[in-house]
């Protein structure tokens, strides 16, 4: 015959206390376990983000030594002697190879540039649509520009002085987020992206063409093939007249026949070629990413040391 044994009150009672102590302590366990995955979980996420700005400080520094080091063979390239060994600031690419990173320089003469400041609506206009598909956009940006030159807030047909759609007006949108021309002169070109209207895409395509420098009028000898074929489409004379003035370069003294009509905008020399010069730095990183920089650079008169001195640099894209 079994003979089970009998707790006492106080037993049971205290059978009672230990379980309930075990599930406490069972629940404290898997919640310092949660804890400790959270904390694990966070100190990863730290480190990796950690890990990603270290590495993004690295490679911007990278791409700053590499677009000074453009600059300063550029800078070279220029004062070498008259020959096919100087390079010349007429927008051709030139392209090094820099601790094996491919480098693509191309150097613009401001004299070879449209002053943003002198234009007439005729000549902004055909500047814009040589960018601009669409002429109504390139119209309604043209009297933006000129709407953000002029001193008053009179508006063009297409364009913007200070104003609050009544999109933002219905919003209740502030005085700080009024659309605001300058009234005034560009002081950079960089200022193009707060007319109303300009992409990025637009502001990147017009750089080549345009300069805040006091140009009185574009020297043709030092301007790009693209400025040259604007001009000829704006005035008419054709391809042929973009190849002749290419071809004066050639000549001792540069030579070229100026419509009468494009005399007020542009002519064969000026003292002012060679004074400023905007040196773009083209970086090809992996996976075809660009990085593009702009160094506008400033000759020193009668061959005063540093020859450059850099007066403004811009990230354009990358």
């Amino acid at each position: 015959m079994l003979v089970y044994p009998v707790l006492g009150v106080g037993e049971v009672n205290a059978l009672k206390i230990s379980k309930n102590q075990t599930g406490v302590v069972l629940v404290f366990v898997l919640l310092m376990l949660v804890l400790l995955s959270v904390m694990a979980g966070s100190f990863s996420n730290s480190m990796r983000g950690g890990a990603s700005i270290i590495h993004n400080k690295k490679s911007q520094l990278h791409k700053q030594e590499f677009v000074n080091a453009g600059v300063a063979y550029a800078e070279y390239m220029m004062t070498q002697p008259v020959g096919n060994q100087r390079w010349l600031a007429t927008g051709v690419a030139y392209k090094i190879n820099f601790s094996s990173e491919l480098i693509e320089i191309n150097i613009y003469d401001e004299a070879g540039k449209f002053n943003i400041n002198q234009l007439d609506k005729l000549m902004l206009l055909g500047v814009l649509k040589s960018v601009v598909a669409d002429t109504l956009q390139a119209g309604r940006l043209t009297d933006s520009i000129l709407d953000w030159i002029d001193a008053d807030d009179d508006v063009r047909e297409n364009g913007a002085e200070r104003m609050v759609d009544s999109h933002q007006q219905a919003a209740g949108t502030s005085k700080d987020e009024e659309y605001r021309p300058a009234n005034r002169p560009f002081r950079h070109l960089a200022e193009l992206m707060l007319v109303k209207g300009m992409t990025d895409a637009i502001y990147k395509n017009l750089r080549p063409l345009l300069t805040v420098q006091a140009i009185k009028k574009l020297d043709l000898g030092v301007a790009t093939k693209q400025v040259l074929t604007l001009l000829s489409e704006v005035f008419g004379v054709g391809e042929s007249w973009v190849q002749q003035i290419i071809s004066g370069r050639l000549a001792v003294e540069d030579q070229g026949f100026i419509p009468y009509e494009m005399r007020e905008y542009a002519t064969i020399k000026t003292s002012q070629r060679g004074r400023w010069v905007d040196v773009s730095i083209t970086l090809s990183r992996a996976g075809n990413k660009r990085s593009v920089t702009n160094v506008l650079m400033r000759r020193n008169a009668g061959g005063a040391f540093p020859l450059f001195v850099e007066i403004d640099r811009r990230l354009v894209s990358g």
